[in-house]
């Protein structure tokens, strides 16, 4: 298909920080997608790498792609949002500057929004590479309920059950992510907004691997969540929280609560939600995760305090 000059039926967003490392890839791959009705919106975070002549390189050759420079990093969960706030799109998609998408992936969860006016999410099977783009790996979500009828089955697999979570990487409509609370400034917000748009209708899969999610030493995500001290990654998401107190597991606990109290249910299917959320986050595990909240936010307070 031929670009359009018309408004755009699709944007998607792809934030970046010092991405050159797979933005080349990353572009192209979504400047060869069969259906071309769409625009890039590049929000970047002050990269101090060749982030920002590459992304201006692309802009100048296609008149889809609009790049936008930010002064200062201002963390994730704002970059990511900002591309949203800057799209024109009926639809809206997020993209990642270390991941592919394969040529149909536009074409074919469209179709499937019109085709499944209940869903509010479409999505495609997903293949794991690593540096080198080899696929190694596929999403293990066989038997997930993604598209139940039922909110709160919905919500507890897009949540709490075994998968990449790049679902949040599919197509959605505007109007839809628009009524959300979008990608928050705390550790796995992006998992919230999945939940919360689990809640709000079906999440459905083509059935046709059409997108390459890329782990490697240099992603964020494998830089700051490591160990048992989770602030880092809250800090990814909203660098202002520095210096301040912060409870990561506490937070997204009560966000998923906020995910079931203001979602639209009848009550016995909010407390079918908040048994879910309790007895999901309340294991030994997940008490231990709580307890060490306190004690690093309250050590390092004292540390800064002392020093």
């Amino acid at each position: 298909m031929a670009p359009s000059t018309s408004s755009p039926l699709i944007s998607l967003g792809l934030p970046v920080y010092n991405g050159e490392n797979y933005i080349h890839e990353a572009i192209d791959s979504v400047l060869s997608q069969t259906y071309s009705h769409f625009e890039l919106v590049i929000s970047d975070n002050a990269s101090t790498d060749r982030t920002q002549a590459i992304c201006e390189a692309y802009a100048k050759k296609d008149s889809r792609i609009r790049y936008y420079r930010n002064a200062e990093n201002r963390g994730a969960a704002w970059n990511f949002n900002n591309t949203f706030y800057l799209a024109q799109g009926e639809y809206f998609k997020w993209a990642a500057h270390d991941d592919v998408l394969l040529p149909r992936f536009l074409e074919l969860t469209l179709k499937a929004l019109k085709d499944n006016p209940d869903a509010v999410l479409a999505h495609t099977q997903v293949g794991k590479i690593e540096n080198d783009g080899v696929l190694f790996e596929e999403s293990p979500e066989d038997g997930l309920a993604f598209d139940s009828d039922d909110p709160i089955k919905r919500f507890k697999d897009a949540v709490f059950g075994l998968h990449f979570f790049t679902n949040i990487f599919g197509l959605m409509p505007s109007s839809v992510l628009r009524e959300t609370s979008l990608i928050g400034g705390y550790a796995s917000s992006d998992v919230v907004l999945l939940g919360e748009l689990a809640l709000a209708g079906k999440l459905v899969e083509v059935p046709d691997q059409q997108f390459w999610w890329r782990t490697h030493k240099e992603q964020s995500m494998q830089k700051v969540f490591h160990g048992e001290d989770h602030r880092a990654y809250t800090y990814w998401f909203n660098p202002y929280r520095k210096g301040k107190l912060n409870f990561p597991h506490w937070k997204l606990l009560s966000e998923y609560i906020r995910c079931v109290l203001s979602a639209d249910l009848t009550f016995l299917q909010k407390l079918k939600g908040l048994k879910i959320i309790l007895t999901s986050r309340t294991r030994i595990s997940g008490r231990r995760q709580y307890l060490l909240d306190i004690i690093y936010a309250f050590k390092g307070k004292f540390s800064r305090h002392n020093n």
